[in-house]
């Protein structure tokens, strides 16, 4: 790994241990969030929301209202989950 790499890693999550269990905190936010979504899009369709450290922090109409939500409540935006809950699931071919 750069050494560049390395000192952001430090500074930003203080080292590798640190960033791995952010990881995998990430990891379990989108595991909440997908284990959630079928009851969320009959709750919150249309609708932006937010997850953070396994629970939904925020539902928004508008993403910049979620964000601001976020904030409000005096989470750290760039670690939230944040996903558009669709009416109806979208279904593709590859």
């Amino acid at each position: 790994m750069a050494v560049k790499e390395m000192q952001r890693l430090r500074k930003e999550f203080g080292g590798l241990k640190g960033a791995l269990k952010a990881q995998e905190r990430l990891n379990d936010d989108i595991a909440f969030l997908l284990a959630n979504l079928d009851g969320w899009r009959a709750k919150y369709p249309n609708r932006w929301v937010a997850v953070y450290e396994g629970e939904l922090v925020a539902v928004a109409d508008t993403v910049e209202r979620l964000l601001e939500d976020i904030e409000r409540k005096g989470l750290p935006v760039r670690k939230a989950v944040i996903d558009f809950i669709a009416e109806k699931r979208a279904n593709f071919i590859l």
